[in-house]
């Protein structure tokens, strides 16, 4: 699915920032070249987006509806997530779709990767944590960006989760987007919070010292927009576990970790280097 068609930049001036006006699906839009701002060791890109207007309506990308996503009984899932966003480049800027199904076959998840022994989790090229004694095992397999977003698909990056957390996920997401009347089919939306995930911490020097410490850490670094996260280690780290379909002939399912899953997208595109969003 194509999103940005016949973008015909116009460069725009305004006191805080130099932007583009571009067209997505025939909608005018503005958006604000992107930045690379260094945390820790590492250099991230954020993008950001500006309102000619001042309008939220979710038409386009410009105008997304701010979102706080609600977490509750799927706190993994978010900490996973915020993962995608905060280490793995992935937009935090969606759009909706009303049916997720091609995307769903497309990421590989509709081969639930996660649920079989080891053998079968080694032929495809995964893994998944160790099952906490009393509670269920990560067999199912979380998407994002979600397969009910247009950026979802080949694109995601699939995570191994546990299923009540999993089947709970969809109508909860429905249900927090159409709240903030979000346009069931082509309106866009930014993930703004991921409430409800591990626990509120208002003060963000509180949560930039401990995040690392915390049950979901990436849901309180995504809050504290504190990109060091990336390079710690801790129990449950989901940047072990992330796997991303990968296309090799005779194998229509195969995924691999982020170091391996960039190079065979790089090849793939001809080599070029698409940055970090992939």
């Amino acid at each position: 699915m194509a999103l940005i068609t016949n973008a015909y930049p116009t460069p725009i001036e305004d006191d805080s920032y130099t932007a583009d006006v571009v067209f997505i699906n025939g909608i005018e839009a503005v958006q604000v070249s992107s930045s690379n701002v260094t945390f820790g060791s590492r250099a991230h890109k954020e993008s950001a987006l500006g309102r000619r207007d001042g309008r939220n309506d979710g038409s386009s990308m410009a105008d997304a509806v701010s979102v706080r996503i609600d977490c509750t009984n799927q706190e993994d899932n978010c900490d996973q997530d915020a993962a995608a966003i905060m280490c793995l480049g992935k937009p935090d800027v969606l759009q909706r779709l009303s049916d997720g199904d091609p995307n769903y076959r497309a990421s590989g998840a509709a081969r639930t990767p996660f649920n079989g022994d080891r053998l079968d989790l080694a032929q495809l090229g995964v893994d998944r944590p160790p099952t906490p004694d009393g509670e269920e095992p990560f067999n199912s397999a979380e998407e994002f960006p979600f397969e009910s977003s247009a950026q979802g698909g080949s694109e995601a990056w699939l995570f191994p989760t546990q299923r009540t957390q999993q089947s709970s996920q969809g109508a909860r997401l429905r249900q927090t987007l159409a709240g903030f009347q979000v346009l069931e089919n082509g309106g866009w939306y930014r993930i703004v919070d991921f409430e409800h995930c591990d626990r509120q911490v208002t003060d963000p020097h509180d949560i930039m010292s401990s995040c690392a410490n915390l049950a979901r850490p990436y849901c309180n670094a995504f809050r504290a927009k504190d990109y060091s996260i990336c390079d710690r280690e801790f129990d449950r780290d989901w940047l072990k576990f992330a796997r991303r379909r990968i296309s090799l002939k005779g194998r229509p399912y195969k995924f691999a970790p982020p170091s391996i899953a960039k190079v065979m997208k790089s090849i793939q595109r001809g080599g070029s280097n698409y940055g970090s969003n992939w």
